[in-house]
């Protein structure tokens, strides 16, 4: 064995205790990172769940949306309809009273 001298025993020591300390500060350094990254991956879990959320809101709306608007066009076709027959009955009851009024002129 070769025997040191206590310069380089202390030397060897100093080493060891650096190389440790390293070691440790890198060991807390990656957990710090690990617990960061944690947090980071959990906000971004919950913005996905956010992204999903609103997703459905705007599926549901755009539904919403075109019922109302199906809704809406079955009132004006059954507006325009009803304006149609009114028309065609307004006409109907004027040829009716014209011809009234013709037969009456006839007979008298």
């Amino acid at each position: 064995m070769i025997k040191m001298n206590i310069r380089q025993k202390n030397t060897l020591q100093i080493d060891q205790a650096i190389q440790k300390s390293n070691k440790d500060f890198l060991n807390e350094k990656q957990v710090s990172h690990k617990k960061v990254y944690s947090k980071e991956i959990e906000f971004i879990g919950q913005l996905i769940d956010q992204l999903k959320e609103i997703k459905q809101q705007k599926i549901h709306f755009q539904e919403s949306n075109e019922k109302l608007q199906q809704n809406m066009l079955n009132k004006i076709n059954n507006f325009i309809l009803m304006l149609t027959e009114f028309s065609i009955l307004d006409r109907l009851q004027s040829r009716i009273t014209l011809n009234q009024q013709i037969t009456k002129k006839q007979n008298l």
